[in-house]
């Protein structure tokens, strides 16, 4: 466990989209269009090798990688492990596969999406951006990395892992004002 300074505006950065759970689940119902699944696979192949170099070159202070238990059940691991209590995701920043929420909108999930969900505590839950924050629990193959850093380190590590063709994004910070996932 790390031990943080409490009033450290640490951020949360995400390197690859999510979705190839969702993706994956409606190809076997063949209910997914070629273009998403196309998508899943080019995103699936994507080393982790790359980011993991810009994460080491940019002062990371802890990282993980996404895989089957989902974004927000890492999330939450993450954010124990460093020593916070919460963590607040930014959904409109979340980067997503193409066909990602139409999937969910359909009504589609993973065998492992509800499991994924009842593992985590949602503090505040947003009824209003549902079909969204679906994506938090899909399970991802080969998912990108999470990574937390200090504000400033954070914007310098996107801004590399998207020259070298990383759809990463800045995807919230770490909090203390609650437990879990906001």
């Amino acid at each position: 466990k790390i031990m943080l300074d409490k009033d450290e505006d640490l951020r949360v950065i995400l390197t690859k989209p999510l979705g190839t759970g969702v993706i994956m689940a409606a190809a076997m119902q063949l209910q997914a269009d070629a273009v998403s699944v196309d998508g899943a696979i080019a995103n699936m192949r994507q080393s982790n090798r790359q980011a993991a170099d810009i994460f080491m070159q940019n002062n990371i202070i802890a990282a993980t990688d996404v895989t089957g238990f989902g974004l927000a059940r890492h999330a939450q691991n993450l954010a124990m492990r460093v020593g916070a209590m919460g963590f607040t995701i930014d959904l409109a920043s979340l980067p997503l596969l193409s066909g990602v929420t139409s999937l969910f909108e359909a009504g589609i999930t993973s065998s492992l999406h509800e499991q994924n969900q009842f593992a985590v505590t949602i503090y505040g839950e947003d009824q209003k951006h549902k079909n969204r924050s679906a994506v938090l629990f899909d399970p991802q193959t080969s998912g990108g990395l999470l990574g937390v850093f200090a504000a400033k380190d954070a914007e310098n590590a996107v801004n590399a892992l998207v020259k070298t063709g990383h759809r990463a994004a800045v995807i919230g910070h770490l909090d203390q004002r609650f437990a879990g996932i906001k």
